[in-house]
């Protein structure tokens, strides 16, 4: 009976494009306002969090958080949380790095996470949304909107750095100013053809996670 309602589940994710929802996280754990913060062990809220994964474009695969309880608005929420944890996972406020609305979520284990976002909107295309409402309505602001989403479906590779807070783009010269102290590993990254390519950004990365400390 069990198997069967998980392949009636399988199924309705994989070919409903109308159901919102097909994974949700309910955790009980703590929310953060930043590093700091986190740093500390004081947290903001100590609760129980549900986190929906979202089909919809608006999330882009990251996830959507709600509180039930407290006697703060939706928005209070968004802005006020950077980080939410429980013992196995991180789930970080895109919002407050200046990326799309949602939440990314990420296994604990080191202070460097590597991830996968679409940037917030710049002032030009955000002046172009509103200008089309303005002018043209409804329908004008969904042609803009899709013309912008088409623009931006590029997503950016990042990096958390968890100790200080903040998301930097996993570049070439990130991966240097990280390796700065250590002239060994530096020199072998400097001396590769391909040190632009993403996947040996990500696997240096992962040798300074695992190895070092800024």
């Amino acid at each position: 009976m069990l198997k069967t309602i998980r392949k009636i589940y399988f199924i309705i994710c994989l070919f409903s494009p109308l159901l919102s929802v097909c994974q949700i996280d309910i955790i009980t754990g703590k929310a953060y306002r930043n590093a700091g913060d986190y740093a500390k062990d004081k947290p903001l809220y100590e609760t129980t969090f549900k986190f929906s994964q979202k089909k919809a474009a608006k999330f882009h695969g990251a996830y959507k958080l709600k509180i039930e309880g407290l006697k703060v608005t939706q928005r209070d929420i968004q802005y006020s949380i950077w980080l939410v944890s429980d013992s196995k996972y991180l789930y970080l406020n895109g919002t407050r790095q200046g990326l799309m609305e949602g939440y990314y979520k990420f296994k604990k284990g080191f202070n460097y996470y590597y991830f996968m976002a679409e940037p917030m909107l710049s002032v030009h295309q955000q002046d172009r949304l509103n200008n089309s409402a303005l002018l043209f309505g409804a329908i004008g602001a969904s042609i803009t909107a899709a013309n912008i989403a088409a623009e931006n479906n590029q997503k950016i590779h990042y990096v958390l750095d968890l100790e200080e807070g903040r998301t930097h783009l996993l570049t070439k010269d990130y991966i240097q100013d990280l390796l700065v102290d250590y002239p060994v590993f530096l020199n072998e990254f400097n001396n590769l053809e391909n040190n632009t390519d993403i996947e040996v950004l990500k696997k240096y990365l992962e040798v300074f996670a695992l190895n070092f400390k800024k």
